[in-house]
């Protein structure tokens, strides 16, 4: 069976061409159109000889662009690097060697971060900038050839799609493949449990991450609904369109939903709302009482990890939403507890989560060291600690790994601490996690690092915190630093 996701707008383009497949600041962009764009898209990366296999990195946010280019890589058979446009150049060189990508799509903004020494990391004509009004590396250049018709290739379910990074502990980060079977099996049981073609979905998630690039992107795709981009969370924004607009699922994560229960108005209603779908962190069971009280909300928390592409387990809406768990292993995968202490009926009492199924991901991009720690006879082993209850509900206790989210995102603290040991001040550095009760009776994870400096050297708090937004994400920086 040919896997591409590619047909899947195919499909969707047979079935409702004039429909609008995504919105994007009050403009619609119909099946039709898209395809258009993909297809000149297309035939400008062939010409630059852009080939099944081939490394495509995408630094862009959640914007048109984003799609074209990811759904032309399909067409072709190349793989999407998918990076946060707020990625440093410390972390971009690591992507770049670890990929060796033949193209990048970014802004002229951001090509301060492809530079290694005085020089590009690749020459300028391997790379497409969205602004650029240039012939030679222009976007609309790239999408203005009259050439729209290409064949696609036919890949097996096992092709990569998507490479995506996810820290480690050892501080380096690892090209996670997500592949075409992973990604139309994720959307081909949601359409079935979940999605209808009338949906309309909106969502603030990055497209980059895999819960925005599956739950956000490829499950309206496979159902022929429509999709509303955010290009960044604006709660207000959203409240609004929430009100003018016939939304049904709203995708966020839970320090999203902490912000709008603040600001939503009392005694509001979206009635048309079916479900509001959260991920990426735990939403605590007061938070999704209170939204389902004061506004007929009805929030169901999932659980997934990028190594599994990323969705495990959900509330579906078929069953009872039991807040505070995870829900139930979803149709594509299994999954069970490892663990040396057992109930009195045989099964484990808690345990590391282990996943099974299409949707683990085959490895990490030419890591087959770490590959083989992290599945071991199929099992994907998650680090993550859980229970299960006798209705088959699932709930996360703990974590083995080091590791914690802030607003979705994994951050490691020993990648941090590599990072911030490459300063020419610093000796050593260690961190610290502490944990802060939410109003919502949730709580947050405060990052602080202790760093030792050199003796005789000026190192303040400033100097440190410049030196992580030169070099890290935003969302890595600490919170504090202990300078001794």
């Amino acid at each position: 069976m040919d896997s591409n996701l590619y047909n899947l707008l195919l499909h969707a383009v047979d079935a409702c061409p004039d429909k609008a497949f995504f919105y994007y600041r009050g403009s619609a962009f119909s099946y039709r159109d898209t395809l258009a764009t993909v297809q000149q898209l297309t035939a400008h990366l062939r010409g630059r000889g852009i080939a099944a296999g081939d490394r495509i990195l995408v630094n862009l946010g959640n914007i048109p662009e984003f799609l074209y280019t990811l759904l032309s890589a399909c067409q072709i058979g190349a793989i999407s690097v998918l990076t946060n446009p707020a990625t440093r150049r410390i972390e971009m060189q690591h992507y770049i060697e670890e990929t060796s990508p033949s193209l990048i799509v970014t802004h002229s903004e951001s090509l301060t971060n492809f530079i290694t020494g005085e020089d590009l990391i690749l020459p300028r004509e391997r790379f497409i900038l969205i602004d650029d009004p240039s012939r030679e590396t222009g976007f609309a250049a790239a999408i203005s050839t009259n050439h729209r018709y290409s064949p696609h290739e036919s890949l097996a379910a096992d092709h990569p799609a998507a490479i995506i990074f996810t820290s480690a502990m050892d501080g380096y980060a690892l090209g996670a493949m997500i592949t075409h079977g992973a990604i139309w099996e994720t959307a081909r049981v949601s359409q079935e449990i979940m999605i209808n073609h009338d949906d309309l979905f909106i969502t603030a998630l990055p497209l980059f991450h895999s819960f925005g690039l599956t739950s956000s992107l490829f499950n309206p795709l496979y159902s022929h609904s429509s999709l509303y981009i955010l290009d960044k969370f604006s709660p207000r924004s959203l409240i609004d369109l929430f009100k003018r607009l016939p939304v049904t699922f709203f995708c966020g994560v839970p320090f999203m939903y902490f912000i709008l229960a603040k600001v939503i108005p009392e005694g509001t209603v979206f009635p048309q709302m079916r479900a509001w779908i959260s991920g990426g962190e735990a939403i605590s069971s007061r938070m999704q009482e209170y939204l389902k009280n004061s506004f007929n909300i009805d929030v169901r928390q999932g659980y997934g990890l990028t190594e599994a592409s990323p969705i495990v387990t959900w509330n579906l809406i078929s069953e009872p939403n039991v807040y505070g768990s995870i829900g139930k292993p979803m149709p594509y995968n299994q999954v069970r507890l490892k663990s040396e202490e057992h109930d009195s009926r045989g099964d484990p009492a808690e345990g590391e989560l282990m996943v099974k199924g299409i949707n683990v991901i085959p490895g990490y991009y030419n890591r087959p060291e770490q590959t083989a720690a992290l599945i071991r006879d199929g099992w994907l082993y998650s680090g993550d600690l859980a229970r299960r209850d006798m209705n088959g509900y699932y709930y996360i206790t703990g974590r083995k790994k080091s590791m914690f989210l802030r607003k979705g995102f994994n951050v490691y603290p020993r990648e941090v601490e590599r990072i911030l040991c490459r300063h020419p001040f610093v000796l050593n550095a260690a961190s610290s996690i502490t944990l802060e009760a939410r109003e919502d009776g949730s709580f947050e994870e405060g990052f602080s690092i202790t760093i030792v400096k050199k003796p005789g050297y000026p190192l303040d708090s400033d100097d440190l915190s410049n030196w992580c937004k030169d070099n890290l994400s935003s969302y890595k920086i600490p919170d504090t630093f202990v300078i001794k």
